[in-house]
């Protein structure tokens, strides 16, 4: 279980640290920007993190996001067209998968580029069928994080609400004990991070045993509740506030969301 913990933690830091500052496509959709993002993406290929099936789980994000920007902004696809010869190797792999996802092998006579087999990586289309309190409500939690980090991805290359909602759906929906549970390990996170920055100690973890114990008794009452479920909470609530600190935009929507739907208020009667 602290090996799955560990996994996820370190899947959702290198995925809000890559593209936190990056992404947000949607709201600098001009083909220079575009380019650039394409650009940081590549120079990280060699950082190759694995999702819950063992799939690249950057190669994943990457895809959705690319494919969700540019059936948004089909005009960029021909500049691509274009201007493919230009680019390095890496780009051209990222880009091509892309369009092939997108318009089909077919593209590649229009690229003049040949290689064995796109990655078989995820899309938008793949994307836009995932709930995730579908997972929650079948008990299959460990899919969470991972998802959530696509439906991020095809949020930023879209700007459509709907991801945002589908998690806020899944955290507001989730036991009141698990989010306060969660709420309480991102508290300690904080005051840890704060900490070790004053300190010089950063590989100081925060304690999180009176919680481990608090969610076992917790089973023990309600079958539902599991470590593990707490864990995938905590992993998509941190992300949630992660990019509402650090998108304005998001924030300011995720706001108006809950106003126009407060159920999908996920901290209402959270006291820590």
């Amino acid at each position: 279980m602290l090996k799955f913990l560990s996994t996820l933690v370190t899947c959702a830091l290198f995925t809000i640290s890559l593209y936190a500052a990056e992404l947000s496509l949607y709201l600098k959709p001009s083909f220079i920007e575009f380019e650039k993002l394409v650009l940081e993406i590549a120079q990280t290929k060699n950082n190759k993190i694995r999702d819950q099936n063992g799939k690249d789980h950057i190669d994943n994000i990457t895809n959705i996001l690319l494919t969700a920007f540019l059936q948004r902004n089909p005009t960029h696809i021909e500049k691509i067209i274009i201007q493919f010869n230009r680019y390095s190797q890496d780009v051209k792999l990222i880009l091509a998968n892309a369009l092939v996802t997108i318009r089909g092998k077919d593209v590649l006579k229009e690229l003049n580029y040949n290689f064995s087999s796109p990655k078989k990586a995820l899309s938008i289309i793949d994307i836009d069928k995932i709930s995730l309190v579908d997972f929650a409500k079948k008990g299959d939690f460990k899919p969470i994080p991972d998802n959530t980090d696509y439906l991020w991805a095809a949020f930023e290359g879209t700007g459509d609400d709907k991801y945002l909602i589908n998690i806020l759906t899944y955290l507001a929906s989730e036991p009141l004990e698990i989010r306060t549970l969660a709420f309480e390990m991102i508290n300690r996170d904080t005051i840890a991070d704060i900490l070790g920055k004053l300190t010089d100690e950063k590989d100081s973890p925060p304690d999180y045993k009176d919680i481990v114990e608090c969610s076992n008794q917790l089973s023990k009452k309600d079958r539902s509740i599991s470590l593990e479920r707490l864990i995938s909470c905590k992993v998509v609530l941190w992300s949630a506030m992660s990019q509402r600190n650090g998108n304005k935009d998001i924030n300011t929507r995720i706001l108006s969301i809950i106003k126009t739907n407060p159920k999908l208020d996920y901290s209402k009667d959270v006291k820590l």
